[in-house]
C-alpha cells in the first residue's frame, strides 16, 4: 500500500530512465491514487494523469523496440533465402504442394477455384528445397520434380532433426515459390496479434490483382504430411466491421444540448398568397380596388435536442491482463458499431421528418439503370420546379448501398459485361455532373437483416432535398476509458466507457421521401417509339 506522500514523491521519476519493474511500481502507485482520488488537490490530479500518460506512452515504445529486435534477432540467425526464378516446368500433373510449418499465413490466403480449359492454364505451381533442413542433399530453393523426392527429402528432414532443449522443433522439408508481388514469410519475431490482419490484406492484395489485372488462376496450397510438433497458439483477431457507408451530412458543432433553427420561408409557402406578386390594372384602379397584404409574422423556431449514444463494455481483470488482443478487438469492433448505429438512429430521424412520396412504377419500362436515371432525374428537376430553386442549386440524393450493386447487375445483363461496375461508377458521375446533384449509397437507410432471394424480389427507398438543408449536430465525445471502482474491482472486472452526442436539424424544406422504387436489374434498354411530327411541321 503506498502512502499520499510516496506516490507524490514516485511522480517525480524519471519514466524514459525506469526499467519495466520500476514502471510497474510507478502504474501501481498512480492506479492507487486513482481510487482515492479525493484526497489529491486538482494540480496533483493533473501531475497523476500527465505522468501516466507518459507511462502508457514509454510501455508502447518499448513493446515495439521489443518486437523489432525480435525480428532483427530472426533475421540475423535464419536469413530468408533469396528469391528463385521460377523454372517453367511441363509435367500436365502439377504436384500438390508442400508447406512447411510456419506457412499458416500462406495457407490462410488461398483457396481453390475452378480451373479454366487447358490452354489458359498458367505454369504449374514449382516445389523448391527449403532452408533450415539438414540432409537431403539439395541446395536451398531447387526445384523437386515429383512425389518420390519429395518424401526423400521430408525423410531427410527428420532423421537430421537433433532433439529439442524444450518445445517442438521443425524443420522445412519443401516450400512453394510464389511470385514476388504476394509472398509472405513469416518467422518466429513476428508479433503474433498482427498476424491473421497481414494474412487477410495479403490475400485481399491477391484477389484484387485477381479481379483488376487478370493475373489467372489462384494456386492451391496443401499442408506437408509428416509434421507431427504440437499446434500453435493464435491470439489475433480479424477486424473488418468498418465506419464506411455512413451519410454524409454537414456538421455542426454545438457547446449546449439544444439548437433552435427558425425554419426558412419557401416558395411554396407565398405561393397562395394574395399579397405576393399580384397583378393591379387601370381597371382595378378605376373600380378603387384595394390591393391585398401579406402580413408577415414570426418565423416558426424547431428546437432540436442532441442525443446520447453510449457504448459501455466490461472485462474481467483476467481478459485484461492475459488476452489484451481480445479486449482491444472487441473494442475497435464496438466502436465501429456504434458509428454505424449512430448513422441508422440519423436516417431514422430524417425519414420522420421527411414528406414520403410513393412512387408509381406502372408503364415505365426499361432495368433498374433506367429507372434509376429516371428516377433520379425527375425528383431533382421537380423539387427545383416546385421552390423555385437556382438551376445549378445541388440536391442531395440518398439510396441504400443495395441499390448499387442492383443498378450494376442490370447494366451487366444488358450488355454482358465484366467490367459493369466500372462502367457504372463512370455513369453515376456523369449523371451528377448534368443533373446538378450528389448521389449516395449509405447503409442503415434499408436495413436487410435477411437477404432477399435476388436485386429484383425488394424495392427501394430513397431520400432527396437541398445540399444543406439537413445539418448533423455533434457534441464533443465523453470518453471514460478504462473505469474501475470498488464494485468492479470486488467482480474482479473493468469496464470502458464512451458516449457520443449527435442528432440531425432541419431548416424547413421538404425532405422528399421516395418509397416503392423498384430497380429490376433484368438489362432493358426502354421501349423507343417512332416520333412523327405534326402536319405543318418542318425540319431537315
Amino acid at each position: 500500500m503506498f502512502t499520499r506522500e510516496q506516490i507524490l514523491a514516485l511522480l517525480d521519476s524519471d519514466v524514459a530512465a525506469s526499467t519495466d519493474p520500476e514502471l510497474g511500481v510507478l502504474t501501481e502507485a498512480i492506479s492507487a491514487a486513482l481510487s482515492d482520488r479525493g484526497s489529491y488537490t486538482r494540480d496533483e490530479l493533473s501531475r497523476l494523469v500527465e505522468v501516466g500518460r507518459a507511462v502508457s506512452t514509454e510501455r508502447d515504445t518499448r513493446v515495439a523496440l521489443t518486437a523489432e529486435l525480435d525480428g532483427l534477432a530472426v533475421a540475423l540467425t535464419d536469413p530468408t533465402p533469396e528469391p528463385v526464378v521460377e523454372p517453367a516446368v511441363t509435367t500436365p500433373d502439377p504436384v500438390p504442394v508442400a508447406a512447411s510449418a510456419g506457412t499458416v499465413s500462406q495457407l490462410a490466403g488461398h483457396r481453390n477455384q475452378p480451373l479454366p480449359p487447358n490452354d489458359e492454364l498458367p505454369p504449374a505451381a514449382v516445389i523448391v528445397a527449403a532452408g533450415g533442413s539438414p540432409g537431403g542433399g539439395r541446395t536451398d530453393g531447387t526445384p523437386i520434380s515429383n512425389v518420390v523426392e519429395l518424401g526423400s527429402r521430408m525423410e531427410s528432414a527428420w532423421r537430421g532433426t537433433s532433439p529439442p532443449a524444450n518445445g517442438a522443433v521443425f524443420n522445412r522439408a519443401a516450400q512453394k515459390q510464389w511470385d514476388a508481388a504476394h509472398r509472405f514469410t513469416q518467422d518466429s519475431g513476428e508479433s503474433n496479434y498482427r498476424t491473421l490482419r497481414t494474412v487477410y490484406e495479403q490475400a485481399q492484395a491477391a484477389a484484387r490483382d485477381s479481379v483488376y489485372k487478370g493475373s489467372g488462376v489462384t494456386r492451391t496450397l496443401q499442408a506437408a504430411s509428416g509434421i507431427c510438433g504440437p499446434s500453435e497458439a493464435r491470439y489475433d483477431f480479424l477486424s473488418l466491421t468498418s465506419t464506411d457507408g455512413l451519410i454524409d451530412l454537414p456538421e455542426v458543432g454545438l457547446t449546449r444540448g439544444s439548437v433552435q433553427i427558425p425554419q426558412s420561408t419557401t416558395y411554396q409557402d407565398l405561393r397562395l398568397e394574395a399579397g405576393v406578386g399580384q397583378s393591379y390594372t387601370s381597371a382595378n384602379g378605376v373600380a378603387g380596388t384595394t390591393k391585398s397584404t401579406f402580413t408577415v409574422a414570426c418565423p416558426g423556431v424547431t428546437t432540436f435536442n442532441l442525443t446520447g449514444w453510449a457504448t459501455i463494455l466490461r472485462f474481467s481483470n483476467f481478459q485484461g491482463q492475459f488476452f489484451p488482443e481480445y479486449v482491444a478487438d472487441t473494442t475497435q469492433t464496438a466502436l465501429a458499431a456504434h458509428a454505424q448505429k449512430v448513422n441508422n438512429g440519423l436516417l431514422d430521424a430524417i425519414i420522420a421528418d421527411a414528406n414520403t412520396l410513393t412512387y408509381s412504377t406502372s408503364d415505365k419500362g426499361g432495368g433498374a439503370f433506367t429507372q434509376f436515371i429516371r428516377q433520379v432525374t425527375f425528383h431533382v428537376w421537380l423539387y427545383r420546379d416546385k421552390y423555385r430553386l437556382a438551376r445549378d442549386t445541388i440536391l442531395d440524393v440518398v439510396f441504400p448501398y443495395r441499390a448499387l450493386g442492383a443498378i450494376i447487375a442490370d447494366v451487366a445483363a444488358r450488355d454482358s459485361t465484366t467490367t459493369a461496375g466500372l462502367m457504372v461508377a463512370s455513369a453515376i458521375s456523369q449523371l451528377e455532373t448534368e443533373i446538378g446533384a450528389r448521389i449516395q449509397f449509405v447503409y442503415g437507410l434499408m436495413e436487410m437483416l435477411d437477404a432477399p432471394g435476388d436485386f429484383g424480389d425488394e424495392v427501394y427507398d430513397a431520400l432527396v432535398y437541398p445540399a444543406g438543408a439537413v445539418i448533423r449536430i455533434t457534441g464533443e465525445t465523453l470518453d471514460l476509458g478504462v473505469v474501475r471502482d470498488s464494485t468492479r474491482n470486488a467482480a474482479n472486472e473493468f469496464e470502458t466507457f464512451t458516449e457520443t452526442f449527435d442528432a440531425v436539424a432541419t431548416t424547413g424544406y421538404e425532405i422528399m421521401r421516395l418509397t416503392d422504387m423498384v430497380l429490376c436489374p433484368n438489362g432493358e434498354t426502354g421501349s423507343r417509339v417512332t416520333i412523327t411530327c405534326t402536319s405543318g411541321a418542318s425540319g431537315s
